[in-house]
């Protein structure tokens, strides 16, 4: 038996007459969602011209999101901080918490998660945290990569 694909009236008339009719246009895969993981320094130390004060700043770390394939549809996923050594609430916080629900328009591939750190001056070891994904829409979470590992470097790096 032949399968064929076509549409409409043609599809009824070709199953009438035995044949098996698949509709137009291949399904969609959906896309695995993945987060990476990310590393940064606590802060950076900025030095301008002659003359001028050096600053510290607190640095961000970016947690880069992406889709396994582009979709034609919108695809969106929610998205939290959370657990790890690092610490997101007084006292002693090291990364301002953040959380959301990223989208992806159709075609678009990857996206960002941006986490403040917190300068603290204090002398501690590494810290970890971690960006979770959660609740797809129009996609499915990577079953092996959709929690993230964030990494705090210790004390102040010169940039």
């Amino acid at each position: 038996m032949r399968t064929f694909l076509v549409t409409g009236l043609a599809a009824l008339a070709l199953v009438a007459l035995g044949g098996l009719a698949q509709p137009a246009g291949a399904a969609e895969v959906l896309p695995n969602i993945s987060v990476g993981n990310t590393s940064s320094p606590e802060g950076y130390i900025i030095t301008g011209p002659p003359g001028f004060p050096r600053r510290t700043v607190a640095a961000t770390a970016a947690f880069r999101v992406a889709l396994s394939n582009p979709s034609s549809h919108t695809v969106s996923v929610h998205f939290r901080t959370c657990c790890g050594t690092a610490r997101s609430v007084d006292p002693g916080r090291d990364y301002k918490p953040v959380s959301g629900t990223l989208v992806f328009q159709p075609g678009q591939t990857a996206k960002s998660v941006i986490v403040p750190m917190v300068l603290d001056f204090r002398a501690e070891p590494t810290e970890t945290y971690r960006l979770v994904l959660e609740s797809p829409v129009n996609a499915d979470l990577d079953p092996t990569q959709h929690i993230g590992t964030g990494t705090i470097l210790n004390g102040v790096e010169f940039l």
